[in-house]
């Protein structure tokens, strides 16, 4: 697995700033890219979205000038494959907690000689058709695979989760993680600065990238301090309802 992807190459040791998009709206997708994000976290776990609105918002975004990142809901092979062949530009599995979880989803992810997914030349990410059989090899290396470390047992194994050839960046998941260490929410709580540093670390260690959500501006620019390259600054709905809230008048100033 020599070859760097075209996400990959995008982010070339900087930080690469995104958002979340929840809403499963591609018009919002596109928005995020036209407002100067990079890319976007299109989210099948927790959003609103589904399989069945992915390849428009991929059509939007890449319209707009940018790339997707899909959080598929579960580590099944039929739903890393239909993401992928789809034309996702990379991929993000939740809750991966040892090194079997994330040679799994290598596996699913990866065409043939490196993993186990079926082929389909006839597939978006095959170009309907454009790809040849002879190409198909060449293309092993092309999935951008992220695994999202958000509990106590993934931080424990995180420089072996790191090392697994095909795994392309850590994401930190502070919502689950603060939650699963038993302080919700606490971001600013010794062990999850320890765990920021933690991941950084094991990331930087095996020459991959690391990833988190950031509630913010400041808050992203902290994470960048801190090695992370990949970074998500909230979500679409998060900034739509933030940003109404600071305009709409309360019935208070109003009177």
């Amino acid at each position: 697995m020599s070859e760097r992807g075209p996400f990959q190459r995008e982010l070339n040791a900087r930080p690469y700033f995104g958002v979340f998009v929840n809403t499963g709206s591609a018009v919002n997708a596109e928005v995020c890219i036209l407002a100067g994000a990079s890319w976007v976290m299109i989210d099948l776990e927790h959003g609103s979205g589904s399989e069945a609105g992915l390849l428009p918002t991929l059509w939007a975004v890449r319209a707009a000038g940018g790339q997707s990142l899909v959080r598929v809901e579960s580590a099944d092979p039929a739903r890393i494959a239909r993401a992928l062949d789809f034309g996702a530009d990379a991929i993000m599995l939740p809750s991966v907690n040892s090194v079997t979880e994330a040679e799994a989803i290598v596996q699913a992810a990866f065409w043939p000689p490196v993993g186990r997914r079926g082929v389909s030349l006839q597939s978006r990410a095959g170009g309907y058709g454009n790809l040849r059989h002879a190409d198909v090899a060449d293309l092993a290396d092309a999935p951008y695979i992220v695994v999202q470390i958000e509990t106590e047992a993934g931080l424990e194994h995180v420089h072996d989760i790191a090392k697994v050839p095909g795994v392309g960046a850590l994401f930190l998941g502070p919502t689950d993680l603060t939650h699963d260490l038993r302080i919700p929410g606490q971001q600013d709580h010794p062990r999850f600065r320890s765990a920021v540093a933690e991941v950084a670390a094991a990331a930087a260690e095996a020459g991959i990238d690391a990833a988190v959500l950031a509630s913010d501006r400041e808050s992203a620019e902290a994470f960048a301090d801190s090695g992370y390259t990949l970074i998500a600054i909230g979500s679409d709905a998060g900034h739509l309802r933030r940003g109404l809230a600071a305009c709409i008048p309360t019935n208070k100033e109003t009177r």
